[in-house]
This record gives structure tokens, sequence and C-alpha cells, in this order.
């Protein structure tokens, strides 16, 4: 093809092309923290470094490449709370501001859900 030819090709596809812009209003944060609870399937899924206990704080679990996306997902955002302590501050003002009630609405079902459970070994006590 000749470099005039190409040009005019080139040319046809410049005109065709049409710029849109979407106006996201997210932070790359909330952006990973809405990933990682819908991967998970769980609201507010995502439990920072310094909050987690157990196997997901030693070295051999963080230095794995094994993973899947909450896995991966997780791994950024413990390194930008890492980073520093305003980092790990916005992470958690943005779970608070993604999900505001979320845990004290979990907390209120856990309560009634061992309330139920005592009144129901209650009455198989009575029964017996």
């Amino acid at each position: 093809m000749s470099p005039d030819g190409f040009n005019a090709l080139s040319s046809t596809f410049d005109s065709t092309k049409k710029n849109a812009v979407i106006n996201v209003n997210e932070s790359i944060i909330t952006l990973l923290l809405k990933l990682h609870s819908k991967y998970s399937g769980k609201k507010d899924s995502y439990v920072p470094i310094f909050q987690r206990k157990g196997f997901s704080v030693e070295k051999e679990y963080r230095e794995s490449r094994v993973g899947d996306a909450c896995f991966f997902i997780e791994k950024v955002l413990d390194l930008i709370c890492e980073f520093d302590s305003l980092c790990a501050q916005f992470v958690q003002d943005c779970r608070k501001k993604l999900w505001p009630d979320y845990h004290e609405m979990e907390a209120k079902r856990d309560e009634e859900r061992e309330r139920l459970e005592a009144e129901e070994k209650k009455r198989k006590a009575k029964v017996k």
C-alpha cells in the first residue's frame, strides 16, 4: 500500500472517531473496594491488613503469587494501606462511605440470631 493510500485510510478512521466523556466520580480505592466486594459476594468484604488476624497476615501468604481476584485486589489495597497512615485512613473512610451501616446491621442480625438460638435451646430443654 502506498503512503498516500495509508494516509487516506487513516484520515477516514479519524473522521469517524467520536470522543465521549463519562464522569465516573469514583476513586481507584472505591473501585477496588467495590470489586473486592463483588468478587467475594459480600458487602464490605475487604478487611485492612492491620485489622486482620491469622494466616492472611503471615509472610508466606503475603508473598504468594497464587490466588483469585479477591486475593490480588486485597494485595493492592494492603500495599496502599501500608504506604502511610493517611492512605489507610482514606481506605477506611471509603469503606464507611460505601457501606455506612453494614457492620452495625450485621451485628444486630447476629444478636437476633443468637437470641433466637438461645430461645430454641430453652424450648428444647423444656421438652426433654
